[in-house]
């Protein structure tokens, strides 16, 4: 048998998937502006007046479609012109993606439509996970952020510690949207017991579902079938490993997953429901977030 899809981006040199970090015990706005804005319908930023949706236009219909229905806004838009305000992780967690497009310093300075085609929506953007104290996961993605991350892939971070900050409007910056922050909550992490990691294909064509049993920082059981060879060799990217067996279980190498992303998680800003999402500022407010705002606290609002 041979791998039939990879699991997505090739993982990196991280040796282990970090499992145990600092619950989220208090939660912060993403930005300084976040309750002001949400409060207000007009709003004028940097000389531009614009209409401001209610709670950043969570769950609010857009113009594009699928199968003829209106796709739903699973985020909240925030920070609109507000080009390198500070964005901050709303809790404590974990990085679990931190990517944007490739951008030479020397490359056009003028901003940029999006080409036809584009695959870079987001531009820069950051995934983080979080555990509560009730033992509950969440994953909060915030996207359009300029170039120069603050986090990479792996760190563990704290409730109001800047993650990055607002990019301006370029297809290779922020995906080629005029500035804003859009942050969006979802409901479990990135890698969970039950979830499928891959197909493996055999050459009479038959199929097997590679799905997590249980997973450790060193160490991933996947539940494979037993007529799968005792010596398995797969690759992801440009890794290969081997698949283990031990005691007629299975087991790949958990630093893997820091390449994996779901399928089935859709790290998306627009979908034909919102079910799995949660209304991020209604979110914070359940958590008490305006009590516990980042450093930035003795700051006025941006207005």
């Amino acid at each position: 048998m041979t791998l039939a899809d990879d699991a997505g981006e090739a993982p990196d040199k991280l040796a282990k998937y970090t499992l145990n970090y600092p619950l989220a015990e208090k939660f912060c706005p993403p930005i300084r502006s976040t309750f002001y804005e949400v409060t207000k319908t007009l709003m004028t930023v940097k000389g531009k007046r614009f209409r401001q949706k209610p709670n950043g236009g969570y769950g609010l219909p857009v113009v594009m479609k699928q199968d003829g229905k209106n796709m739903l806004h699973v985020g909240a838009d925030l920070g609109w012109h507000q080009v390198g305000e500070p964005v901050f992780a709303v809790a404590n967690g974990i990085v679990r993606m931190s990517m944007g497009p490739e951008f030479a310093e020397d490359e056009e300075k003028t901003d940029k439509p999006k080409p036809p085609g584009s695959q870079m929506p987001w531009g820069n953007f950051v995934v983080i996970e979080h555990k509560t104290n009730g033992g509950d996961y969440y994953t909060t993605m915030y996207g359009h952020l300029a170039t120069k991350r603050f986090v990479n892939r792996g760190d563990v971070v704290k409730a109001g510690q800047p993650i990055g900050t607002i990019g301006r409007q370029h297809f290779r910056i922020n995906g080629g949207y005029k500035p804003h922050l859009h942050i969006g909550v979802l409901e479990g992490r990135m890698v969970e017991n039950g979830v499928l990691l891959f197909h493996l294909a055999s050459s009479v064509g038959t199929r097997a579902e590679a799905r997590v049993v249980e997973i450790e920082e060193d160490w991933v059981q996947v539940d494979l079938p037993a007529s799968v060879p005792d010596k398995l060799e797969i690759r992801l990217g440009p890794i290969t490993t081997n698949v283990s067996k031990r005691d007629d279980k299975y087991f790949i190498p958990a630093r893997l997953l820091w390449g994996f992303q779901r399928h089935d998680f859709p790290l998306v800003g627009y979908s034909l429901t919102t079910d799995g999402f949660r209304d991020p500022v209604a979110f914070l407010q359940e958590h008490q977030a305006h009590t516990f705002p980042a450093p930035y606290l003795q700051l006025a609002p941006k207005r």
